[in-house]
């Protein structure tokens, strides 16, 4: 898996060289990595080089002190070129772009920095406003290998036949609910013994719970437009994931606007400690909310989440402006 990450990555990256048209030594040093891990990978080697692996002749004899900086200068402009990436990724189909970072610090002895190439998930639904002081910034990450129930829900447009049965599976579900409900009581009424009532009580609360799990995600999903993914759609790959109710650019008869549901990735970088921001349901006074919690601190790094701006502040005052 990380290996096809990688790949994209590169391939994302030789795009944007090709598109740069330019012979700064930073755009030089960046294709040499990129042809170096793409090597390595093709060899199933290790991906981490230090300057030595990728230095000419000349630049061995001059102990690699140029080209170490050249590294440093080709790192800051990946990370500063990340949005043209990031739409060079989307426009040739690729899923990753590349960042270059500083894997393990040299010391005395001769023992060189030790770099890496990294894939770095797309947004798939970039932003161009600014967000402001204080807040982070969420993406849009693609889902690559959905299981057989989420492929049913995902890309499902609520429009002719297709809103016709939503509707009429969702009302159909809580006809049949309250049939269940109403023959329970009924059969409660009518039986005399322990052993039918606790029969009866499991059969239906059994039979209730069942739909109840199976629908009311669709139901609270429609309502609220985006929730968390239930455990059924959700890729056992993946700790969370985000079932969303989305407008299209098409309508409907009527005026009505056309909406899909689709199953995606929501994440962020915790700008507290670097670590993976994933939405969670909300606990104690965030409860009925989704909120970013940070796989490192999720009890104290934790961020709103707003799916529309794409945006989230700290929920706790002490980390308001950490990243201001």
């Amino acid at each position: 898996m990380e290996e096809n990450q990688l790949d994209d990555a590169i391939n994302a990256g030789l795009q944007f060289l090709e598109d740069q048209k330019s012979n700064a030594s930073r755009y030089s040093v960046i294709r040499r990595v990129l042809e170096h891990t793409q090597a390595k990978l093709a060899k199933n080697e290790s991906v981490e080089f230090s300057w030595k692996d990728i230095a000419d002749r000349h630049e061995h004899e001059s102990e690699g002190k140029t080209l170490t900086k050249f590294i440093k200068e080709a790192i800051k402009e990946l990370e500063e070129q990340s949005k043209q990436l990031n739409q060079i990724a989307l426009n040739n189909k690729y899923s990753f772009f590349p960042k270059l970072k500083l894997h393990k610090q040299g010391g005395g002895a001769g023992k060189p920095n030790i770099y890496k190439i990294t894939a770095h998930s797309v947004d798939l639904e970039p932003l161009d406003n600014d967000i402001p002081d204080g807040h982070i910034r969420y993406k849009l990450e693609t889902i690559a290998d959905p299981n057989v129930f989420a492929r049913l829900i995902n890309n499902y447009a609520a429009e002719g036949y297709k809103f016709k049965l939503l509707v009429g599976g969702l009302t159909t579900t809580m006809l049949v609910a309250w049939a269940v409900f109403c023959f329970a009581l009924y059969a409660l009424y009518q039986v005399d013994t322990l052993l039918g009532l606790v029969k009866i009580a499991l059969g239906a609360g059994g039979t209730l719970y069942g739909l109840y799990a199976a629908f009311s995600p669709l139901y609270h999903c429609l309502i609220n437009r985006i929730i968390k993914s239930p455990l059924l759609l959700t890729p056992s790959n993946l700790k969370t994931a985000q079932l969303e109710y989305i407008a299209t650019d098409r309508t409907a008869e009527g005026g009505r606007l056309i909406r899909m549901f689709r199953i995606v990735i929501y994440t962020a970088t915790c700008p507290v400690c670097d670590g993976r921001i994933d939405i969670e349901k909300g606990k104690g006074t965030m409860k009925n909310r989704l909120v970013g919690c940070c796989s490192e601190s999720p009890r104290e790094h934790v961020f709103s989440f707003d799916h529309q701006t794409k945006s989230g502040k700290a929920c706790f005052s002490e980390y308001e402006s950490w990243n201001s």
